[in-house]
C-alpha cells in the first residue's frame, strides 16, 4: 500500500442519503468512496439485517419500536418498513452490491452474538467477498473478532479503540485485529489529546511499522479532516465524503508516511 488515504462513508453517508440504506451504498460510490461502513443486526428469526439499534432515536426506529423491539420482529415483518421511502436491507442484499463493485465494506454486528458473526462470515463466503469486507467492532466486543478469526482465518477484522493511552499493537494482537481504529468523532477530542501528551503521530507510525494500518474518524469538518490526514492515517471514515475528498485532494501525498507492505500483521494480511 502506498501512501494514499482511503474515505470510507459511515453508515453509507447520512449526509447524502438515508443512513444503513442500499441508496445511501450507491451514492458513496458515485461519491467516489473507497468504501463504506454499515450495521447488521438479527430479526427474530435470525436473518441479519442492515440496521442501526432499535433504542436510537432515528425515523425507522421509531416505527420498530411502535411494533416491538427489533430482536422480536421477524424479516417478513421488517421489511414492510421503509425509512425516508429506503428498505431496509437484508446483508445479502448488501454483500450482493459488494461484490459488483470495486468497494470495500466494514460491518459492525451491532449486537454481541456469535450466531450473527456466522451469518456474516458465511454471507462474506456465499458472495466471494473476502478481499473487500472488514469486520469492526469495539474492543470490548473483541470475542466476536476472535469468533470470526475462527471460523475464517483470512477474514480482516477492525477493533475501534476507546481508550487511546495504551499500546495500540497489543489492543490489536488481543482482539485478533488486523485494522485499528481510533474513536475520534470531534476534533477537540484530537486537540485534547494532544494537550495530554499523547504523541498519536508516533502511535500510528508504530502501529503502522508492525503492519497494522490506522483509520480513524468520525470527520465531517474541514479541520479534523486535516488533522487526520496530517497523523498520517491510512484511511477516514466520514458522514460526508465529498467534503473528506476535497480536503484530502488538497494535501500534499509526499508529506504523509509510507506504510511498508514488506510489513504484515500475525493474520499476514496487509490492506
Amino acid at each position: 500500500m502506498g501512501n494514499e488515504i482511503s474515505i470510507f462513508a459511515h453508515r453509507g453517508g447520512p449526509a447524502r442519503g438515508p443512513a444503513n440504506t442500499l441508496c445511501a451504498f450507491k451514492r458513496a460510490v458515485d461519491d467516489g468512496a473507497n468504501g463504506f461502513e454499515c450495521d447488521v443486526a438479527l430479526t427474530r428469526d435470525g436473518e441479519p439485517v442492515v440496521i442501526h439499534k432499535s433504542f436510537h432515536t432515528d425515523r425507522i426506529s421509531k416505527l420498530i419500536q411502535q411494533r416491538g423491539k427489533l430482536g422480536e420482529l421477524t424479516w417478513a415483518e421488517l421489511r414492510q418498513l421503509k425509512t425516508n421511502g429506503e428498505q431496509i436491507p437484508h446483508l445479502d442484499d448488501v454483500l450482493s452490491f459488494v461484490s459488483q463493485h470495486s468497494v470495500q465494506c466494514f460491518i459492525e454486528p451491532k449486537v454481541t452474538s456469535i450466531a450473527l458473526i456466522h451469518r456474516i462470515v458465511s454471507g462474506v463466503s456465499q458472495h466471494d467477498v473476502q478481499k473487500q469486507v472488514r469486520l469492526i467492532t469495539f474492543f470490548h466486543r473483541r470475542k466476536l473478532l476472535q469468533a470470526a478469526k475462527q471460523l475464517d482465518a483470512g477474514i480482516t477484522t477492525s477493533v475501534i479503540l476507546l481508550n487511546p493511552f495504551r499500546s495500540w499493537i497489543k489492543k490489536a494482537e488481543a482482539a485478533s485485529a488486523d485494522i485499528v481504529v481510533p474513536r475520534w468523532k470531534v476534533f477537540n477530542q484530537l486537540r485534547l489529546l494532544n494537550n495530554l501528551g499523547l504523541d498519536l503521530k508516533r502511535k500510528i507510525e508504530e502501529a503502522h511499522g508492525s503492519g497494522i494500518p490506522v483509520y480513524s474518524g468520525i470527520a465531517d469538518d474541514e479541520n479534523a479532516i486535516d488533522w487526520l490526514c496530517m497523523l498520517g492515517v491510512k484511511g477516514i471514515f466520514t458522514n460526508n465524503v465529498p467534503l473528506a475528498k476535497t480536503v484530502v485532494s488538497r494535501v500534499d501525498p509526499k508529506s504523509i508516511p509510507l506504510f511498508s507492505v514488506a510489513q504484515k500483521s500475525k493474520s499476514g494480511m496487509v490492506t
